[in-house]
């Protein structure tokens, strides 16, 4: 019986979670601090969201040696922006109004804020930026959506489950 509940108890966990992977193409002349690349990602305060992006993968801040990856341009000084300062060239995130985080080519973290995941290209002068970083997100998200509907995968474990508990109660009579 205590097996039973166990699984059950595992059943409503994972049936009130929802996973998602997706990739997104950053570019560096279009997604930029005043005009990110707002994803389809909702996340909630405490959700887990994992970006990616391959160090091989660069963009660049116009010409000359400008180029480089997600983790931005380590032959120059940050750029400050609203209080925020990261390298030149870095892939930056912001969920909805909140704080801008330094994503680079790993971010592994729970969400601080609610809202959607804005991802854009750290820079002051777009302009003259050319290519794109591809950035592959993850998130768990813990919580589920504020306007939720139930999924039909939930009704059917929340069935399931309430069959197996009434099963078990007339066998052990």
């Amino acid at each position: 019986m205590r097996k039973c509940v166990c699984l059950l108890a595992v059943m409503a966990a994972l049936s009130t979670a929802s996973f998602a992977n997706m990739t997104y193409d950053v570019i560096a002349k279009d997604h930029t601090i005043q005009n990110p690349l707002v994803t389809d990602i909702y996340l909630n305060i405490g959700d887990q969201l994992t970006v990616s992006a391959d160090e091989d993968d660069t963009w660049s801040a116009g010409s000359g040696a400008r180029i480089s990856n997600a983790d931005g341009l380590h032959n120059f000084n940050e750029y400050v922006y609203d209080g925020f300062s990261f390298r030149y060239g870095s892939l930056i995130g912001q969920i909805g109004d909140g704080d801008y985080f330094f994503i680079g080519l790993n971010y592994n973290k729970a969400a601080n804020e609610a809202g959607y995941l804005k991802l854009m290209y750290w820079d002051s002068n777009y302009g003259d930026n050319f290519d794109s970083i591809e950035a592959v997100t993850s998130y768990v998200q813990v919580s589920p959506p504020t306007a939720a509907v139930p999924a039909p995968g939930a009704l059917i474990l929340s069935s399931l489950g309430t069959s197996l508990v009434g099963y078990l109660r007339r066998k052990k009579n």
